[in-house]
């Protein structure tokens, strides 16, 4: 039965490293979304500074 239970754990290990790798996918792919609504808003917020400093000039 040695080798039967070496099987069932490597394959319970891995299912265990699977499962991680899918978790910090998932978090990545959340920072990544959460940065591309920041770079948004920066880009949104920095448009609104520059007309607001034409307005001051002008």
């Amino acid at each position: 039965m040695g080798i039967l239970d070496w099987i069932s754990q490597s394959a319970k290990k891995l299912k265990d490293v699977e499962n991680q790798i899918g978790e910090e996918t998932k978090d990545v792919y959340e920072v990544y979304q959460r940065n591309v609504v920041l770079e948004r808003e920066i880009a949104q917020r920095t448009e609104e500074l520059r007309l607001a400093n034409q307005t001051l000039l002008t």
